[in-house]
């Protein structure tokens, strides 16, 4: 899928270790035994950066280190009000993280840091969602992220907490496993077709 093939490159390319590579060094990096990138560890994706850039910061893609104090401190400002209001602060694991690298979104494509809008099919089926869910008549009808089933797999986006995961290599796969609600996405390397589209997903 081409979506968990961005999740890996844009592993491969995160700055610093992760914890618990298994291959040693070589002229290009960590290596596995059978000589792909090793990408295995425990990677940690917890950020200040918002997914969207902020209607403030239209015009601004990266903030200097004054600015981007100033962001950070606001963003603290608002998490210590909740934990003022009651919210337990043990589910925040974000909480003292930075802007990554000054950015004001992780979206980077299109240029505006903002996703683009939604299709007419996605707002009617947003809806027809909405509806479903008031009227749910059993736990069936409502959310799977609700009922703890699924939360995400790829691409990844930061929560408020469980913003980590371990990755894993064989020759012929590669498995995400998310600390979030525990998901494993697996992927295969070895040029299987796609699964018939008579089996459906989550």
């Amino acid at each position: 899928m081409p979506t968990r093939l961005v999740v890996l490159v844009v592993l491969f390319l995160l700055p610093g270790q992760a914890v618990g590579q298994t291959g040693g060094p070589s002229v290009t990096g960590y290596r596995t035994p059978w000589g792909d990138p090793d990408l295995q560890g425990i990677w940690d994706y917890r950020t200040s950066t918002p997914l969207e850039r902020p209607d403030e910061l239209k015009d601004t893609i990266t903030l200097e280190n004054g600015a981007a104090a100033a962001f950070e401190a606001r963003r603290r400002a608002l998490v210590e009000q909740r934990l003022a209001d009651g919210l337990n602060a043990d589910w925040l694991d974000n909480y003292e993280v930075g802007l990554a690298d000054g950015r004001t979104a992780l979206i980077v494509d299109p240029p505006s840091g903002r996703r683009p809008p939604l299709t007419s099919q996605a707002v009617t089926r947003q809806a027809a969602d909405s509806v479903r869910r008031l009227a749910a008549h059993g736990p069936e009808a409502r959310e799977f992220t609700e009922r703890c089933i699924i939360r995400q797999s790829a691409p990844l986006w930061v929560n408020g907490y469980n913003n980590n995961l371990q990755l894993f290599q064989t020759p012929d796969t590669v498995v995400l496993l998310h600390e979030m609600i525990h998901e494993a996405v697996v992927i295969p390397l070895d040029g299987r077709p796609h699964i018939p589209s008579r089996i459906r997903q989550w």
